[in-house]
């Protein structure tokens, strides 16, 4: 198990070793978007459902 940074992470950076933990150990995700408003002022809210919706 790896400690968090000090300072923030990139989203894409902590998005990508998400899933890739989840290929590599053969698990399944499940993700409730509750204030997914959040996401969009951002601008990640497209982003993520295509990503989530893709695979």
């Amino acid at each position: 198990m790896e400690s968090p940074p000090n300072s923030g992470i990139a989203f894409r950076k902590l998005f990508e070793t998400v899933v890739n933990f989840l290929v590599s150990s053969e698990k399944v995700l499940i993700v409730a978007l509750d204030d997914l408003n959040y996401l969009c002022c951002e601008g990640h809210a497209n982003e993520v459902m295509y990503s989530l919706l893709s695979s």
